[in-house]
């Protein structure tokens, strides 16, 4: 189950881990948990500059699982 939070200048997203199982366990898929926390300093942030930061990270950290 996927927890969202979103507090002033503190987002978090939870997601627990999971095996999808059948009856062949060569198939079964695996979805390790995931937690993400960014705190921001947003006083007098321009969101728009936030925005291309966090999108930055992120494109990064995901080009590791390509």
């Amino acid at each position: 189950m996927t927890k969202t939070q979103v507090i002033p200048q503190k987002f978090v997203f939870d997601e627990e881990g999971m095996t999808l199982r059948n009856n062949k366990p060569e198939n079964e898929i695996e979805f390790p948990g995931l937690k993400v926390t960014v705190e921001i300093d947003a006083y007098k942030t321009d969101k728009h500059v936030l925005k291309e930061k966090l999108e930055s990270i992120f494109q990064e950290t995901l080009g590791y699982f390509d």
